[in-house]
């Protein structure tokens, strides 16, 4: 279990990194991107995200979820019991870009959340959309290459360190 979860972070770490690193000299072909990605967000095919370069982002109900990925989980066909997981995985994975890297206390606090988190998707989604839930998160919050390094350092201060999944009812109340 623990080992598919490593899997789909690595693979998301990757995706999030090489997709936010990649510097396209052709102005043409960035004009394209922005114009295909302008047009996805206006059908509503895509979620409309904050791009900007603030690593916490917009929070204006100050619920620890940035506001894009709040209207993201509520444009979600999913009921109450998982909205809430879903929420609370958004919040830990806030705190990830958050976390004073140098600061081990917080580093646990934070990894430990995450294992809740992760438990508390378990009990609400089945394979294989708690994984899907998990990705598509991580990759909404890590969406900017500034997020996406904050993310790295995150998980490089974790390196080496060893997390067990909880378990139990480990959802927020």
């Amino acid at each position: 279990m623990k080992n598919k979860i490593s899997k789909i972070i690595l693979t998301s770490l990757c995706a999030i990194f090489f997709s936010a690193c990649v510097n396209d000299s052709s102005s043409s072909k960035e004009d394209t991107k922005a114009k295909t990605i302008q047009e996805l967000e206006d059908k509503g095919q895509i979620a409309v995200l904050d791009r900007s370069t603030s690593i916490k982002g917009p929070d204006t109900n100050n619920n620890n979820i940035r506001d894009d990925i709040d209207k993201y989980i509520s444009s979600l066909n999913i009921n109450l019991e998982q909205k809430k997981a879903v929420e609370q995985l958004a919040r830990n994975m806030q705190d990830t870009l958050l976390v004073d890297v140098t600061n081990d206390r917080e580093l646990r606090r934070v990894s430990r959340k995450a294992m809740l988190a992760i438990n508390c998707l378990s009990l609400t989604f089945t394979f294989p959309d708690k994984g899907n839930m998990i990705t598509s998160i991580e990759s909404k919050t890590a969406n900017t290459k500034q997020r996406a390094m904050k993310y790295i350092l995150y998980s490089n201060a974790l390196s080496g360190s060893v997390s067990r999944l909880s378990s139990g009812d480990t959802c927020e109340k």
